[in-house]
């Protein structure tokens, strides 16, 4: 499973979610071409945005991703680029977002420690101060 970011935003509906990953490859002429992947995401659109929430790729068989490691990301100079849009419920506009990662970014054997606390009658309470902490995977 990859968790690319935690995303934060308050005020958006109808959000619409996507990664992509880019890479360079090797050709038959001895050189490399960046190719791009569009990530299949666990889910790619919310009628709600929540307080924070994570975007999630399974890497299975159909994943570029498949058998990557530290050093082949860095070997084929891995980018993901994160994109975001929706409407804005405070200005009734359309709004966009983006956020790129490099190879460096990517934390393997990690996870994004949880940031939801519950409170009395149910309610949940969100501390944004740990929205990019990671914590080991056992």
């Amino acid at each position: 499973m990859l968790r690319i970011a935690n995303l934060r935003h308050q005020s958006m509906v109808e959000a619409e979610f996507r990664i992509m990953f880019m890479r360079n490859e090797p050709t038959l002429e001895d050189e490399s071409y960046r190719h791009f992947y569009a990530l299949k995401l666990a889910f790619d659109r919310l009628i709600v945005f929540p307080a924070a929430l994570t975007l999630r790729h399974t890497i299975d068989e159909q994943s570029p991703l498949y058998g990557a490691t530290p050093e082949s990301l860095e070997a084929c100079r891995a980018i993901f680029v994160v994109s975001v849009v929706g409407v804005e419920t405070v200005i009734p506009a359309a709004v966009q977002t983006q956020q790129d990662y490099t190879w460096r970014d990517v934390r393997f054997g990690e996870r994004f420690v949880d940031i939801y606390t519950e409170l009395e009658q149910g309610r949940l309470t969100v501390d944004y101060g740990r929205l990019h902490d990671t914590e080991p995977v056992s």
